[in-house]
């Protein structure tokens, strides 16, 4: 085909632009509301498939197909206006851009891991999450999309992602891309490339380079000359969190996570040792694809619960997936960890989730195994523990609540105040 030179889509100057020429691996650009973020995901699409015709295979990834609205309008425009392109698809189904050029652009709902895990055997020059915040299990999915980001041709893959602060994939964000300037936990600046080592099993290391980019709404001047209405709407919303998340991209605030925790539930000196006269606890969070956490917590004369130490089993710079370790490794390693901290012996009761009392399946051997209440009794009684840990060898595990709602509940109440005050 004919070389096309006609322009379908350009960058606004500034942070878009930034962001649409950054070589960086993983990208992720937002944080206000209204700066631009969809516009930039179509913009890629549209130009990556112009520039590489047949060779072009993009994806990008929703929550659920209803949230593609504004995307499916956005492309309808642009083809109405003149994109070579066609659009396949109805409402509550996968939908492809066909361009004449010969490229492909998939909007995929992902409301699920199992929905990520059916995209692997495809090949993809760029994946783009759209409100990457929704996803709850964002690291696997972008461990599980890296395995099919490859081109043969020689197109350079990259992986985009947008969003505002809040959400249930917020925490994995700020780990991963967000600046300290913006309330995140990378020591980066914002705009500036981080370079990311990640060991490997045989002792060498893989490099993988991300970025944050703030995408101001001021910087949009298509939106605020459009709608200049849009500002003063954002700034007369009355909650401070949510103003602060969607007007100023601030990602330390809460904004729908499941846990409200601020300054006042963190001790500014830890108190070390725990002391003797006080009950210990210790609570247990199976895990195997996804992490398994152990806490260990000591209570006060007030009923507060102090979170001391703990245990959380994942993989390197990869906190939504599991370290896959059996049971009678997680219970030496609870052990072991007792031992050092010198309070092996002293925890008063173990409360860990249903799925320790049930029977699950073997993953050494196939089939059925015993519960992990049960390998944890039988680990404790071996001749060999309890000549290594003594008496203290003991991991009896008891049932805690058995609903999702009310272990949050009793959560948000400790770290809320009253008695509570202190939770750490």
């Amino acid at each position: 085909m004919k070389k096309d030179d006609r322009i379908y889509w350009m960058p606004q100057p500034g942070p878009q632009t930034e962001a649409f020429t950054c070589p960086a691996d993983e990208i992720m650009a937002g944080g206000e509301r209204g700066g631009g973020k969809s516009q930039l995901i179509i913009g890629c699409e549209v130009t990556g498939a112009q520039r590489n015709g047949m060779n072009w295979n993009g994806i990008i990834f929703r929550k659920k197909y209803k949230d593609f609205k504004e995307i499916r309008i956005d492309f309808d425009r642009l083809i109405a206006q003149g994109l070579p392109a066609r659009r396949i698809g109805g409402e509550n189904q996968i939908n492809f851009v066909k361009y004449d050029w010969g490229g492909t652009t998939t909007l995929a709902q992902a409301g699920s891991l199992k929905a990520v895990e059916d995209w692997q055997g495809h090949q993809f020059t760029r994946v783009s999450i759209d409100e990457a915040q929704q996803f709850p299990y964002l690291t696997a999915m972008m461990a599980l999309l890296k395995g099919s980001m490859r081109s043969a041709q020689g197109i350079y893959s990259q992986m985009l992602l947008t969003g505002n602060p809040g959400g249930p994939g917020a925490s994995q964000i700020k780990n991963m891309f967000i600046p300290l300037e913006y309330g995140g936990d990378v020591d980066v600046r914002e705009g500036h490339i981080n370079y990311v080592e990640i060991p490997q099993d045989d002792g060498t290391v893989a490099k993988v380079s991300r970025v944050f980019i703030q995408l101001p709404l001021m910087q949009n001047r298509i939106l605020i000359d459009g709608d200049p209405g849009y500002l003063n709407r954002l700034r007369s919303i009355q909650d401070p969190n949510l103003r602060a998340a969607w007007l100023d991209g601030r990602w330390d605030v809460f904004v729908g996570q499941a846990f409200n925790f601020s300054k006042k539930n963190i001790l500014e000196k830890p108190i070390w040792p725990v002391p003797s006269y006080s009950p210990i606890y210790m609570s247990f969070d199976w895990g195997w694809g996804a992490p398994f956490h152990v806490g260990w917590y000591w209570v006060d004369s007030d009923g507060r619960f102090f979170l001391f130490a703990e245990w959380y089993g994942c993989k390197q710079n990869m906190p939504n997936l599991g370290v896959q370790m059996v049971d009678n490794d997680i219970a030496e390693g609870i052990l072991e960890r007792e031992k050092k901290m010198g309070i092996l012996g002293r925890v008063k009761r173990r409360i860990a989730g249903q799925d320790c009392f049930r029977k699950k399946p073997n993953y050494q051997g196939g089939g059925q195994g015993p519960a992990t209440a049960d390998e944890f009794e039988a680990y404790c009684k071996r001749a060999d523990v309890r000549k290594k840990y003594g008496e203290g060898a003991d991991l009896s595990l008891f049932p805690g609540d058995d609903t999702r709602e009310t272990k949050i509940r009793q959560v948000r109440n400790r770290l809320r105040g009253s008695k509570a005050r202190g939770f750490r």
